[in-house]
């Protein structure tokens, strides 16, 4: 149904967002995750690795680490 479409244009795809959103709750319930998970989705490749990154970077912030290294 969506071997031809683009769904990085969701403004395009009304469908993607709801997809998404999917997506997300699976990931949440297969992990467990607690009532305010949150998640979001990227194309792959180096913009997942850098939202991982980002993600650690804050989760240590808010632990308290104020100069993280990787």
């Amino acid at each position: 149904m969506y071997g031809y479409s683009n769904l990085l244009h969701a403004d395009v795809f009304c469908s993607a967002r709801f997809i998404e959103t999917q997506l997300i709750k699976i990931g949440v319930d297969l992990f467990h995750g607690k009532e305010n998970a949150c998640g979001v989705t990227t194309t792959g490749g180096t913009e997942s690795i850098l939202f991982a990154c980002m993600a650690y970077r804050n989760r240590g912030y808010s632990m308290g680490i104020e100069n993280p290294e990787m």
